[in-house]
């Protein structure tokens, strides 16, 4: 069984032509503050830990944040766990669906 990252799966539906939300993979709190300072925060986004297990949102690997300073504090904590990727919170969303590839 081949086991992806969620950022590998979205790569590979984007070859595709498969739309995705947009993302940013960051290893080091100093690259998630750059980024988090480049795009803004907007309506929010999610910080979310990129491990090859499921249960995350329980587990407290998916956080949300609504104020830069609030994203940097989650991202502080959670980094030296685990690698994130943030990416810009869509509350728009109208249907969420799954695939496993």
């Amino acid at each position: 069984m081949v086991r992806l990252y969620e950022h590998q799966g979205k790569q590979i539906l984007k070859m595709h032509g498969i739309p995705t939300p947009e993302g940013y993979t960051v290893s080091k709190l100093d690259d998630f503050q750059e980024v988090i300072e480049r795009i803004g925060i907007g309506k929010g986004v999610a910080i979310k830990a990129q491990v090859l297990t499921t249960g995350r949102l329980k587990a407290g690997g998916i956080r949300f944040a609504s104020t830069v300073d609030e994203a940097v504090s989650i991202a502080s904590e959670m980094f030296g766990k685990m690698v994130l990727i943030l990416k810009r919170w869509l509350r728009s969303i109208q249907k969420k669906y799954w695939l496993c590839l």
